[in-house]
């Protein structure tokens, strides 16, 4: 009896093949260099491609989570490439193929080992530490520019630079940015450019491939670029390109017109935010100025009020109304003290005619008249000082001083010439007023006044006589 043949599904096939491809190390990771043919660049983000040489065909693809750090230009139909990924069968096609996860240009893949390797160094070194770089002068006047003379770098940075302030100033350092020497040209632009002051270095260039970017991702270039006291943006290829310059620079920038962005600043901003500052200053500028005069005019209505001057002032108010009330009062008591003592009036009344008459009948007595017009007017305002006291007590003050001023009036009167004169007696005076005491101090012809008890005649002198003799 024949043995029996075991039969597998296709799938099962196609699983143990597959099984097969991912036990071996050699198809987990494989390098497979090839001419790029039957290229599609799905919607989805996914690259199908094949891999050919002059006798086979390897279909290939490349998933979209590895475009973005495999693949660093545009892989066109007819590119020699060198795809490092692994080979696995796609089951339900029935077919094996190439997972891409690295795409180079083919002879670069011995530059793609030494950019990973020195990367990993100068990364080892510190180099790339975020600690070391600078900022970006974000007012920078004076840009200088390591790059080649021809093509559209500089011509974009130009443009963008002074599209955003036309009045930044563009220094360009020509050099080779690819080929031979072209490395030791940058860093002894970058050196020589560090040495002038400018504000900010733009180094860098167009896209292209790996070895027409190699001369920034050279040890001198990287090196220098890390010692440079200027701050640097590099701008290495295009965006999804990356350069040892860019891990090394204070700042990436992803093209030229980015660096020109981030190196330079827009004065049409610059100003509208000058002004709004400016706006916004003077506004609070008036705004504490008001509050201050506020405050001011606050602590000025306080100090007066609380000012030794203020209280002085009240104090002052104070006393004149207590004055004017004390004044009221006292000229109420004067008022009744008058109506008490209506003898007063009378007795001033008196005492001036009495005055009068003795310096009418003693007008050369002048020494006598003050004399008694001192002690009148002193007992005057004596007996008016006591009538201004209220009550009995100033009642009995102006009794008292009636009754003295009685008793000098009786004593003065004892002593008045007028007395004299009513028993006989005359008062002579000459034509001045002067007492005339002796005869021979007049001449025939002088006029004399001689005063009587009841009046008063002129007489003129005849003749004078001295002794019994006649003159």
């Amino acid at each position: 009896m024949p043995e029996e043949k075991k039969v597998y599904s296709v799938s099962a096939v196609n699983r143990i093949i597959a099984s097969m491809f991912a036990d071996e190390d050699l198809f987990s990771s494989i390098a497979v260099s090839g001419e790029v043919s039957n290229l599609t660049y799905h919607r989805s983000g996914h690259i199908y491609f094949s891999i050919k040489d002059e006798k086979s065909v390897l279909p290939a693809v490349m998933f979209r989570s590895s475009v973005t750090s495999g693949l660093k230009f545009k892989m066109q139909a007819g590119d020699k490439v060198v795809v490092t990924g692994s080979v696995g069968v796609y089951e339900e096609g029935g077919k094996y193929q190439l997972y891409a996860r690295r795409i180079e240009r083919a002879g670069t893949g011995d530059l793609y080992i030494r950019y990973e390797e020195l990367k990993k160094k100068l990364e080892e070194e510190g180099m790339f530490d975020p600690a070391y770089k600078q900022p970006i002068p974000p007012f920078g006047q004076n840009i200088g520019v390591v790059t080649s003379p021809t093509g559209a770098v500089i011509e974009d940075i130009i443009k963008n630079a002074k599209r955003r302030n036309p009045h930044v100033s563009i220094t360009l350092f020509p050099v080779k940015v690819q080929g031979e020497g072209a490395a030791e040209e940058i860093a002894e632009a970058i050196a020589r450019m560090d040495a002038l002051g400018f504000d900010t270095l733009i180094v860098g260039r167009g896209g292209g491939s790996l070895e027409d970017l190699w001369p920034f991702n050279e040890e001198i270039v990287a090196r220098q670029i890390f010692a440079s006291k200027t701050p640097i943006i590099s701008a290495v290829g295009h965006e999804t390109d990356f350069a040892l310059s860019d891990f090394v620079a204070d700042a990436r920038a992803s093209t030229p017109t980015a660096a020109a962005e981030l190196a330079v600043f827009s004065y049409s901003e610059f100003e509208n935010n000058r002004k709004g500052l400016s706006d916004r200053m003077n506004h609070a500028m008036y705004l504490k100025t008001e509050r201050i005069h506020r405050e001011m005019e606050r602590d000025t209505g306080m100090l007066a009020r609380l000012s030794p001057e203020a209280r002085v002032r009240e104090l002052v108010q104070r006393l004149s109304d207590k004055t004017d009330s004390l004044d009221l009062a006292m000229n109420r008591k004067m008022a009744a003290a008058k109506k008490a003592l209506p003898e007063k009036a009378l007795l001033d009344e008196t005492m001036s005619r009495r005055l009068s008459a003795l310096k009418q009948g003693f007008p050369r007595r002048a020494s006598f008249d003050s004399a008694m017009e001192s002690c009148l007017t002193r007992t005057l305002v004596a007996v008016r000082m006591r009538t201004k006291s209220p009550g009995e007590l100033m009642e009995k003050k102006l009794l008292s001083r009636k009754a003295d001023i009685a008793k000098a009036a009786a004593v003065l009167d004892g002593l008045s010439p007028l007395r004299t004169l009513a028993a006989g007696y005359s008062y002579i005076s000459d034509a001045d007023g002067h007492n005339v005491k002796e005869a021979a101090s007049l001449s025939a012809g002088d006029v004399l006044s001689i005063r009587f008890a009841d009046g008063e005649a002129k007489a003129e002198v005849l003749e004078t006589h001295s002794g019994d003799e006649k003159s």
